[in-house]
């Protein structure tokens, strides 16, 4: 009886457990599933991380856009309350590149400062209160004092320190028809009783070489406003001296693989967008024979009416173009139909009617 009951207990047993057969066929079906899932996942990887890096371009030149349109709305502001300032006579400067220009590289695919183009939007420091100069010729001089009769000694060396060496100071005529620039070699010092501003002079006619006038105001002689001249040298205690706090967007090649978009004011640099490959500005001009229907912007500045007139522009249309992080020869074999690189490709665009400039056309 014992017997039969261990021959039976042991059959049971046999019956119930996986022979060493069917342990290596299971494990050779999971092996083969498994492989295919993970091919498929291996498969998926790229594709998910383009779509991420696409959305993540979008995202960036999204935000740049947003930030540039709410920059360029106040394009040209400069109302101080109590203050009888003439309007404001610019409110962007705009420095195109040339269309024809080379200025990408394949394969490392490589971009290079001719590519693009550089916005200033003009507006003045709203804490630093507009001034009246003492009588003073910008083309023989390189200092002037500021007419600031009954400050205390404290109050002219608070006003002299917000005046920095570098700075670009805007200087209007009473009736808003005369102006020039001039840009500071010096921070503001108080002399006399007086607050001094040391300067490089401006040329004759009250233009500028380009490094005195980094934002492309007063560099193009041949600007007129129907035929009168908008440049002067001479000015007096009935005038104004406003101290710019300009915003440039402009993009930075450091590195020619990866362009960032910068917004830049007061000395500080901000990058919006990284991987931009496209930043052009266009504007549509008053009464110029460059615009068309079928080409309403304008996008070389040279041909602004006599030459660069920045009075005439009436709207700002901005574009920017930003890619995926380009693709390892081989691995990712797109080619975009913008420049053929191995990389998607996103652009953005906005057009703008800075709400301070002249929109009367005449």
């Amino acid at each position: 009886m014992t017997v039969l009951s261990n021959n039976r207990s042991l059959k049971t047993a046999r019956i119930a457990g996986f022979s060493l057969l069917e342990l290596m066929l299971a494990i050779s079906m999971f092996l083969v599933i498994g492989g295919a899932a993970f091919m498929l996942f291996r498969q998926a990887v790229p594709i998910y991380s383009q779509q991420q890096n696409l959305a993540s371009v979008d995202i960036g030149v999204q935000n740049a856009v947003s930030q540039l349109q709410q920059d360029l709305v106040n394009a040209g502001t400069g109302y101080y309350s109590g203050a009888n300032i003439p309007s404001w006579p610019v409110g962007v400067t705009i420095v195109n590149q040339s269309d024809t220009a080379s200025c990408v590289t394949g394969s490392p695919w490589t971009y290079s400062a001719g590519c693009f183009d550089t916005l200033n939007i003009i507006t003045s420091d709203p804490n630093t209160p507009p001034e009246h100069p003492q009588t003073v010729n910008t083309n023989t001089s390189t200092s002037l004092l500021l007419s600031t009769p009954g400050l205390t000694a404290a109050q002219l060396t608070a006003l002299a320190a917000d005046y920095k060496s570098g700075d670009e100071l805007l200087v209007v005529n009473a009736s808003g028809l005369l102006m020039t620039t001039i840009r500071l070699t010096a921070a503001g010092s108080v002399s006399s009783g007086n607050v001094k501003l040391q300067f490089s002079s401006t040329n004759s006619d009250g233009t500028n070489a380009a490094a005195n006038d980094p934002l492309a105001i007063s560099t193009h002689s041949t600007l007129a406003d129907n035929g009168a001249a908008v440049f002067g040298v001479s000015y007096t205690t009935t005038d104004w001296i406003l101290r710019l706090q300009p915003i440039t967007y402009q993009v930075n090649v450091a590195n020619p693989a990866n362009p960032v978009l910068q917004r830049v004011q007061s000395g500080t640099t901000n990058v919006l967008a990284q991987q931009i490959i496209g930043f052009r500005i266009g504007a549509t001009l008053w009464n110029d024979t460059h615009d068309t229907d079928a080409q309403p912007y304008n996008y070389q500045a040279s041909t602004f009416g006599t030459g660069y007139d920045f009075t005439i522009v009436r709207s700002v249309r901005v574009s920017i173009i930003g890619r995926t992080t380009p693709g390892t020869s081989g691995v990712y074999n797109y080619q975009n139909s913008f420049d053929g690189g191995p990389y998607q490709v996103l652009g953005a665009a906005v057009v703008v009617n800075p709400r301070n400039l002249s929109m009367a056309d005449n």
